[in-house]
């Protein structure tokens, strides 16, 4: 069988004369192996069906983490390069509404549902 690889975007392609085939490399998968949305690059986190949903979303400035809020009063904190948890914020009153980094990364604020603003130092 005489073949040749030919990448095409993320998926391969072996082409043969005999017998007529082609075969697809399996779809991409994340962390935990499940697999990816169609166009889908890396998933953050793992939250299953009806479990806590995110209010709020902000990417750090180095583009390392992203932090989401969500109404349970918890921040959450991802590694961008592989979806995983890497720290958890607790303490908001009122579920969290709105979050933010400082330019230089290192603080974090998060407004509370009921008006009250903390500022998270991340260092």
């Amino acid at each position: 069988m005489r073949g040749a690889w030919f990448p095409l975007g993320v998926t391969w392609l072996l082409l043969s004369h005999f017998p007529p085939a082609v075969f697809a490399a399996p779809p991409p998968t994340d962390a935990y192996g499940d697999r990816l949305p169609r166009g889908a690059v890396v998933r953050f986190g793992r939250v299953p069906p009806g479990a806590l949903r995110a209010n709020c979303v902000a990417l750090s400035p180095d583009g390392k983490t992203v932090a989401t809020g969500d109404a349970n009063s918890t921040v959450y904190l991802w590694e961008t390069s592989s979806g995983r948890e890497a720290r958890r914020l607790t303490g908001c009153q009122g579920g969290v509404a709105a979050i933010a980094f400082t330019l230089d990364g290192k603080r974090l604020a998060s407004g509370d549902g009921d008006g009250g603003l903390r500022v998270w130092d991340l260092s």
